[in-house]
């Protein structure tokens, strides 16, 4: 579907309208990920990235409830495309500690995408001037840093070397 944006609102609109729409594709198609994870860590980790799904869209609504708007059905074909290529890459990883390597890796790539995503419709509020709005995006970008942070910690200081095959 095509858009005419012809404001920082619209333009707002659109991106949490996609956003919107990534967390519950999100939910759904990382869900059934968790049973290939070897790392008790990274399930758990996973399990509270997907529970953070719900409450992002529900800070979204609020948004849009501000903006006196209804989430608009925007396509996700990012992150459609990152989620498929997860499943692409997993499949193919047949050592345990590789697997869970290249999951993070790839959960990091659909987070910093996220994160990014939102740091735009943060700067769009903020530069509207709608404090409300800046404070509920604030938070999620805050989530989303989190579990980088949280997904590299785990990459760089948790596993050794010794785990994967090199």
């Amino acid at each position: 579907m095509k858009y005419n944006i012809n404001s920082l609102e619209e333009a707002l609109v659109v991106e949490l309208g996609t956003l919107y729409q990534a967390e519950a594709k999100l939910k759904e198609g990382l869900s059934k990920m968790t049973a290939i994870i070897h790392s008790a860590r990274l399930r758990d980790i996973l399990k509270r990235y997907l529970e953070s799904c719900d409450p992002k869209r529900t800070k979204i609504d609020r948004v849009f409830s501000y903006l006196n708007r209804e989430p608009r059905s925007c396509h996700t074909h990012v992150v459609d495309e990152l989620i498929n290529e997860l499943y692409n890459r997993v499949q193919y990883a047949h050592d345990p500690a590789v697997l869970d390597h290249v999951f993070v890796g790839e959960l990091l790539r659909i987070s910093q995408y996220k994160a990014s995503a939102y740091e735009a419709s943060l700067n769009y509020v903020e530069t509207l001037g709608l404090e409300t709005p800046a404070a509920l995006l604030e938070t999620i970008v805050h989530w989303e840093k989190n579990n980088e942070r949280e997904l590299l910690e785990l990459f760089f200081h948790e596993w050794t070397e010794e785990r994967v095959l090199l």
